[in-house]
């Protein structure tokens, strides 16, 4: 995180995941596509150049369940979506 706050991005996405695993572990779907979701959200909630979001997830410890079109969503976002 100290790197990427020395380079002061417009916002970044914080996630602690070994290098090389910037998107989660291989071949989990499901996890891959929240965390890209995740990340793209901050290009509508950041308002203040700089920000850094500490993701919550962490490396093989959640659990990201696949729904039917293969996307994995909080209650929040699927109800974002319908509206």
């Amino acid at each position: 995180m100290k790197i990427c706050a020395s380079v002061k991005p417009p916002r970044a996405y914080h996630l602690r995941y070994p290098y090389g695993h910037a998107l989660g572990e291989p071949f989990r779907q499901a996890q891959q596509k929240r965390i890209v979701l995740e990340s793209l959200k901050l290009l509508e909630s950041v308002k203040e150049p700089g920000t850094i979001i500490d993701s919550p997830f962490r490396w093989k410890r959640d659990r990201f369940e696949e729904m039917a079109d293969g996307i994995s969503l909080t209650e929040g976002q699927q109800e974002a979506i319908r509206n």
